[in-house]
């Protein structure tokens, strides 16, 4: 009995160890160090092709649209991390990319736009009027489009 308390102890500590540190620092720096330093030309195209549609479906201006529009751009961004950076979660390529990208500002772009699709997907009550939808859509775009000249 005194044998399992230790090890639960023992694993609360790990645990809580764990997840008391930043989380840059649970990054592996392996990472880092497995990244392919530019887009494959074939990825290229259908980040282009997936920004195009995004555009498309924004110009529609009704609501729906337009969040579909997010969530088609963040495709684009999501090729491009699987193309750099393979077998990752997605917070951890976009951090293995970020971590190596000299602009920062772009990186925030990038961030930004993610978040918000992420409210729009994963929030039942979020109501953003269209017009901002709309243009985070294209910051996300040119950000997306500016991310994979660099690339």
């Amino acid at each position: 009995m005194i044998f399992i308390v230790g090890l639960l102890v023992l694993v609360c500590a790990i645990l809580l160890r764990f997840l008391m540190k930043p989380a840059q620092s649970r990054v592996p720096r392996s990472i880092t160090g497995r990244m392919s330093s530019h887009l494959s030309p074939g990825i290229r195209s259908q980040i282009q092709n997936q920004i195009q549609l995004g555009l498309q479906l924004q110009k529609l201006g009704k609501l729906d649209s337009v969040r579909q529009g997010l969530i088609e751009i963040d495709k684009g961004l999501q090729l491009a991390l699987k193309d750099l950076v393979p077998d990752r979660q997605f917070v951890d390529q976009m951090r293995a990319t970020t971590a190596k990208f000299p602009n920062k500002e772009l990186a925030d772009k990038l961030w930004s736009g993610h978040k918000v699709r992420n409210l729009l997907v994963h929030e039942v009550n979020i109501d953003l009027p269209t017009e901002q939808v709309a243009r985070t859509v294209r910051e996300y775009a040119e950000a997306l489009e500016q991310f994979i000249k660099e690339y």
